[in-house]
């Protein structure tokens, strides 16, 4: 969650990303959802270290879902590079 917020520059709500080109209007539309539902959720008694709570915490798994319905709508909006990223390099498989 730091990593998306804090190293991504996206507290503007993507401003400067849509200002600059870097999002399109319509790839915003389809992450805003996702992006708000981030935004707003607090871990289970606002422990972010409680892994296990977070993990099966229903809101928590709502949130992933409107994630997974995100990244199918986006990846065709992509340019093949972009899709290659999206759906190859950034896989979280690789990471369990």
């Amino acid at each position: 969650m730091c990593s998306y917020f804090d190293d991504l520059g996206i507290d503007d709500n993507y401003k400067y990303a849509i200002d600059k080109g870097w999002l399109t209007d319509q790839e915003f539309e389809i992450i805003k959802d996702w992006h708000e539902a981030l935004d707003k959720y607090d871990s289970p008694k606002n422990d972010d270290y409680d892994h296990a709570a977070i993990l099966n915490d229903p809101t928590w798994l709502d949130i992933l879902q409107i994630g997974l319905t995100m990244k199918s709508k986006l990846t065709p909006t992509l340019n093949e590079t972009e899709r290659k990223i999206l759906t190859e390099e950034i896989n979280y498989l690789n990471f369990v």
